[in-house]
C-alpha cells in the first residue's frame, strides 16, 4: 500500500506549520508572529532559530492561494519563501495551481509536484487495507461512495467523501537535497 512503510528521516529540530489562511499568520512581521500558539518559550525559539539563519527549521506554508497579491509579494512568508530571510530553512508551500506560477520560476525550488484526487479503485484498495478487521463497514463505506459518486454524475450536484475535484501544488525549497521515495505515490 502507498502509504505503508517508515518514513525516512529528515534531521528538523522543528516542524512549523503555518496556515495562511489565518489572518493573523498570514500577515506576520516576526518568525515570533507565525507560531499559532503563544507561549512563554515562543520568542526565545523564534530568536534562536533567527540566528541560526533557520537552519534545523521546517516551515510548511498551508494556502499560499489565501493571500492577496500584495501579500504574495511583500509579507514574511514571501521573503522566507524568496531566501531574503531565514535563508537556511526548508519550506514546503501548499498551493492551488492557478496562484503557484510566481514560485515555479523560482531557482531555488527544489521539487514541484501537483496533487490530485484518487481513483475509485485507489479509494477502495485504501478502505480495504485500512479496516482489514472490519470487512462490513469498509463495503458500506465503498458502496456509499460508489453511490454518491453516481449521484454527482447522474445530477451534478452531489460532492464525494472521498475524492477531490481541484489539484494541489507543492513546492519544496529544502536547505538540503531530500531523500525521494520511490514507494511513495502522490
Amino acid at each position: 500500500m502507498w502509504s505503508n512503510g517508515p518514513l525516512v528521516h529528515q534531521q528538523y529540530d522543528l516542524v512549523l506549520y503555518c496556515p495562511l489562511r489565518n489572518s493573523k499568520i498570514a500577515t506576520a512581521t516576526t518568525l515570533a508572529d507565525m507560531f499559532e500558539y503563544k507561549d512563554y518559550e515562543v520568542p526565545i525559539v523564534a530568536e534562536w532559530f533567527e540566528k541560526r539563519n533557520g537552519e534545523g527549521l521546517l516551515i510548511i506554508f498551508d494556502g499560499w492561494d489565501e493571500l492577496s497579491e500584495q501579500l504574495r509579494q511583500s509579507s514574511l512568508a514571501a521573503s522566507i519563501i524568496h531566501r531574503k530571510q531565514l535563508n537556511k530553512c526548508s519550506v514546503i508551500v501548499t498551493s492551488r495551481s492557478y496562484a503557484s506560477s510566481s514560485l515555479l520560476k523560482m531557482d531555488t525550488l527544489s521539487r514541484h509536484v501537483q496533487v490530485i484526487g484518487f481513483s475509485e479503485e485507489e479509494i477502495s484498495t485504501v478502505i480495504i487495507q485500512t479496516l482489514q478487521k472490519d470487512t462490513k463497514l469498509a463495503q458500506e463505506l465503498i458502496d456509499e461512495n460508489t453511490k454518491q459518486d453516481e449521484w454527482r454524475l447522474t445530477y451534478g450536484k452531489y460532492k464525494s467523501h472521498f475524492t477531490t475535484t481541484q489539484s494541489t501544488d507543492v513546492l519544496l525549497m529544502p536547505s538540503a537535497q531530500p531523500t525521494v521515495r520511490n514507494d511513495v505515490r502522490i
